[in-house]
């Protein structure tokens, strides 16, 4: 299942960035984050043809530059996503996954991205821009489980805001009405019947949206999900409530991954587990606690 006609490649004309990228990949990892904190402010990077910015004052996208974190999630979106598909980046955040998306589906393929928190426009508006593929689609609203609007607890901190109240209160700095739509409603709008992965980032909402994406779950649309499960440490957490969701993608052909097993994989490996050890051992999942759904008969074998 894996891409190889289409390579993701990380550069950046700033010099020195570079160079820290550079003794990242040959493993040589550590400090590089407090050095690279030390240089500061927003560098362009490109992936592929797509290029993007990147903020190296913030830990997160120190993090994403320099390969520490998110390569799990990288290595299954280039195992199954290919040249000519249709992608979909729930809760895109600055656009890191959307960009790796927009390079391997490459200008015959679509992503969209969807993205409620109005202060991340800008960044979203700039990948477009700067993309000569021009396959993306930026959706300024939430996904959920009902369509109209949702209350968007904004975070001083963009990775984390959240419709939870709870999730993250202490970075909270506003509580803004932003669009909300389901996945179902807006795939049948668009016309979309086949997407070959699906990304979901949306902070301890990850179960409303697939409430409103069960007609795509039943349809089996999608050739894969990649999603985030909320910590049992968090006060979000229900396990009542993860274990639906997770029985539901099950139900509907579905198998569930540990991305775990990819650590320091190019290419994807994705061995099945069942739902309670993810429930019993979250310990053993990836950091992050990202974990895929793959529909089944699309196992790499």
């Amino acid at each position: 299942m894996s891409n190889a006609s289409s390579q993701i490649s990380w550069t950046t004309s700033s010099p020195v960035p570079a160079l820290l990228r550079g003794l990242a990949k040959l493993g040589m990892r550590r400090g590089l984050s407090r050095l690279a904190s030390g240089i500061g402010g927003r560098i362009r990077v490109r992936c592929g043809t797509v290029t993007l910015q990147l903020d190296l004052a913030s830990a997160q996208e120190r993090h994403l530059f320099l390969g520490l974190s998110e390569r799990e999630v990288i290595a299954l979106t280039r195992t199954f996503l290919r040249a000519g598909d249709t992608a979909v980046d729930i809760g895109s955040n600055i656009g890191f996954h959307t960009a790796v998306m927009a390079n391997l589906a490459g200008a015959s393929g679509r992503v969209y991205s969807f993205e409620p928190n109005p202060d991340l426009r800008t960044r979203l508006d700039y990948i477009v821009d700067h993309n000569p593929l021009k396959n993306i689609e930026v959706i300024q609203a939430a996904v959920s489980d009902t369509g109209g609007e949702a209350l968007l607890q904004v975070s001083s901190l963009s990775g984390l805001s959240s419709l939870l109240t709870n999730w993250n209160p202490e970075t909270t700095i506003r509580s803004e009405r932003v669009p909300a739509v389901t996945l179902d409603g807006f795939l049948e709008v668009r016309g979309v019947d086949s997407i070959a992965v699906v990304k979901i980032d949306v902070e301890g909402h990850e179960a409303a949206v697939f409430k409103g994406a069960r007609s795509t779950l039943e349809r089996r649309a999608v050739k894969v999900f990649v999603f985030e499960l909320t910590p049992p440490s968090h006060p979000a957490y229900s396990r009542r409530r993860t274990d639906e969701m997770l029985a539901s993608l099950e139900s509907c052909g579905y198998s569930l991954v540990n991305l775990a097993q990819n650590k320091g994989r190019r290419k994807a490996r994705n061995r099945a587990i069942d739902r309670r050890s993810i429930l019993d051992e979250p310990e053993r999942l990836a950091p992050g606690y990202n974990i895929a759904a793959i529909r089944g008969g699309d196992h790499e074998r």
